[in-house]
This record gives structure tokens, sequence and C-alpha cells, in this order.
């Protein structure tokens, strides 16, 4: 999957059965959809998603 401007990662504890996603974007890009066809396709039992706003807004 690419992601222009924008960085993903998932870190796998397969022993565990659990993964952890990064999903960073600059930008306004909705990335919602990504992550519930992500999770589809992991076929994840659970998630738990938290949403951080980073950086500052520039001024124009």
């Amino acid at each position: 999957m690419i992601i222009s401007t924008s960085h993903f990662s998932i870190h796998t504890w397969p022993e565990h059965r659990y993964a952890a996603l990064d999903l960073y974007t600059c930008g306004n890009q909705e990335l919602w959809p990504v992550l519930e066809e992500l999770l589809k396709e992991m076929k994840a039992g659970s998630a738990f998603v938290y949403e951080l706003s980073r950086g500052h807004e520039s001024k124009k």
C-alpha cells in the first residue's frame, strides 16, 4: 500500500496473536476506510484505536 506523504507500519507478535499498526499522514487524508480494510483483512477479533494530532497547522 502506498500513502503519499505518510507512512504505515505493522509490528507483529504472532506468538501472542497481536499486531500494532501505525498510520501516519500529512494532510487531510481520511484513514478510517484504510484502517477498516486492514482490520478486516487481518481478521482482527478486536481493536483499540487511538487518534493523535501531531505537529501544528501552518499559517497562511
